[in-house]
């Protein structure tokens, strides 16, 4: 299971259709949109909504796709704290890979012992603290303001959307990617609602109160994976992460490609599962294939179905 917008996985996904046939995969990825984000239902307008019932509606979905007995999650930005959450209070999650750790309550290791990547990540994490949230307090503490102030024009869409691909990428993106990226949001109108975990992190209440990272109750008991890549904005060093989880795979990352987190983690966890004896809940090859074809036919679904939408819109 990978969290984010589906669009950020596509060229995965592709990577994967290409290399492996139905009967030669060697495990499935399924890329949900969070629930009020692009195709997915949008949070009941009747009680606020936090990551913990987005948690609760990605654990059900993967449940009624049929992997009641176990799954990998991955996870960055707030994909990343659907995925810990995941992995903290639901058995079915057997691991979690996380290329975005925001971590409470624990100081970074001494500088001499940081890799050049990660000190540098720490400088720029600086950096964005002061002067790089201001769109996240905005969205944190008036998340309707802002979201029907975009929703407006698509010119105010892609200054606010379009600046964080360009600041927060290694290299800058094509412009088609931007407008790609842009475009889910505009022409399905979502954006005012997929802001809405912002309150949580960064609304009038302040942070939420939790345990440091390192506590029992907030300790991953799972396998843990984590890969810090270059202008992540929360680069957290593998050492710190290590407080926080059962991490039994790490790297820290030179350089970005399309589909470093899976090839490089996934088969570390996959193996790291299958030792700790979780792969006996996996279900059998045939099941499998039958759940490879339903998902591989929504996916094709939702492509011309966005493809529609754009069509209409132009």
């Amino acid at each position: 299971m990978i969290i984010g917008s589906f669009l950020e996985f596509l060229g995965i996904l592709e990577h994967f259709k290409k290399k492996y046939t139905p009967e030669s995969l060697p495990y499935h990825l399924v890329a949900p949109s969070l629930t009020g984000y692009a195709f997915s239902s949008g949070p009941p307008l009747s009680k606020d909504w936090n990551v913990m019932d987005t948690t609760r509606i990605m654990h059900k979905a993967m449940m009624e796709i049929g992997f009641e007995r176990g799954f990998v999650a991955q996870g960055g930005d707030i994909g990343s704290a659907v995925s810990q959450i995941l992995a903290r209070q639901y058995e079915s999650c057997a691991a979690v890979h996380l290329n975005f750790a925001m971590v409470r309550g624990i100081d970074p290791p001494p500088v001499e012992e940081l890799s050049a990547v990660e000190l540098a990540g720490l400088e720029r994490l600086q950096k964005w603290f002061l002067g790089g949230t201001a769109y996240a307090q905005e969205q944190g503490t008036r998340p309707a303001t802002i979201g029907l102030a975009l929703s407006a024009s698509p010119i105010a869409m892609l200054a606010w959307i379009g600046e964080k691909y360009l600041e927060w990428s290694d290299e800058d993106p094509s412009v088609d990617t931007v407008l790609f990226h842009v475009s889910l949001y505009w022409l399905t109108d979502t954006y005012a609602r997929s802001v809405y975990p912002y309150r949580g992190f960064f609304g009038n209440d302040g942070p939420p109160k939790l345990p440091p990272a390192d506590s029992p109750i907030m300790y991953i008991q799972k396998p843990l994976g984590y890969s810090l890549f270059p202008k992540e904005i929360m680069a957290t060093p593998v050492a710190t992460v290590k407080k926080c989880g059962n991490l039994v795979w790490s790297r820290v990352h030179e350089h970005v490609s399309c589909c470093s987190e899976l090839d490089f983690a996934a088969p570390s966890l996959t193996l790291t599962v299958a030792r700790e004896g979780i792969s006996q809940h996996w279900r059998s090859r045939l099941y499998s294939r039958r759940i490879w074809r339903s998902l591989s036919q929504r996916l094709s679904l939702n492509r011309q179905r966005f493809r529609d939408m754009r069509m209409l819109h132009l």
